[in-house]
């Protein structure tokens, strides 16, 4: 009997240590990825934000302001409120200077983070859900 009490007592300190671990752990890789992201940003002379590598390719101030139409996207999809003033169909357009990307790439990964962070382990499911929904087809034999 000691035993299986023992055994119930570890399961459920496991069970309590593992609360909030997802969070954690993605909200710092945000944390970090936005750093990279933010840095690269202002490493860039604001002259070569309009630059792309051939015509039909994202120009950098497109790249970024993809980023930050992603992190907007994902952080309503865990409950966030998007800002008003952001329009997510238009927003690759919108954002074309320096400054006004760089400030939206710090607004938009504070939104997300925070949505990680602020998001219950029980609504987990239920809001990450989408990303795992993948239909398998089977190859037509050749």
């Amino acid at each position: 009997m000691k035993s299986i009490l023992s055994i119930f007592a570890l399961l459920l300190s496991l069970q309590a240590f593992c609360q909030g671990q997802f969070q954690k752990e993605a909200s710092g890789t945000l944390g970090f990825v936005s750093g990279q992201v933010m840095q690269l940003a202002q490493a860039i002379p604001a002259e070569k934000y309009s630059w792309a590598p051939q015509a039909g390719v994202r120009s950098v101030a497109e790249v970024c302001a993809h980023i930050v139409s992603a992190n907007y996207f994902f952080a309503s999809k865990l409950g966030a409120k998007i800002p008003e003033s952001v329009k997510m169909e238009t927003l690759e357009k919108d954002l074309k200077t320096k400054e006004a990307i760089a400030g939206e790439l710090k607004r938009s990964y504070e939104l997300i983070i925070d949505a990680v962070k602020n998001t219950k382990d029980s609504a987990l499911p239920a809001k990450l859900s989408f990303l795992f929904r993948v239909t398998i087809q089977a190859c037509p034999p050749s």
